[in-house]
């Protein structure tokens, strides 16, 4: 069990998380599916920003979505041409959670992960 709660750090509510700002999704064909793991609270802007260049996203959040959205995206494991963890590993201090999550981006076509270090406070 985490030492603090990650459910509080989901900070992105008035934009876009800024990995999905380093990336061309211009460049990839229409419909490919973006697997957000740790999406957050609300991906209203990030699936907006995604439909627009006609992609497909998928988040998946124990915190923030429901079972049938969470096992939904479990599903596209793998089969999702693009995997995308932003600000997730660096509020899991469990070293075998983050290897599971890193093992899961490595079966993506194309995979991004950033992390944030904030304050240190465990908190957004």
């Amino acid at each position: 069990m985490q030492n603090y709660t990650s459910k509080n750090t989901s900070v992105n509510t008035t934009r876009v998380p800024a990995i999905y700002n380093k990336v061309c999704w211009d460049k990839l064909p229409e419909g490919v599916r973006v697997l957000d793991w740790g999406c957050g609270k609300d991906t209203t802007l990030t699936s907006g920003m995604l439909e627009k260049h006609g992609l497909v996203h998928v988040g998946y959040d124990p915190n923030w979505k429901s079972e049938g959205d969470n096992k939904q995206a479990d599903a596209l494991l793998g089969k999702a041409e693009v995997f995308v963890c932003s600000n997730v590993l660096n509020v899991i201090d469990d070293d075998n959670i983050v290897k599971d999550i890193c093992n899961k981006a490595f079966q993506h076509k194309y995979f991004f992960i950033t992390v944030y270090e904030g304050d240190k406070s465990g908190i957004g």
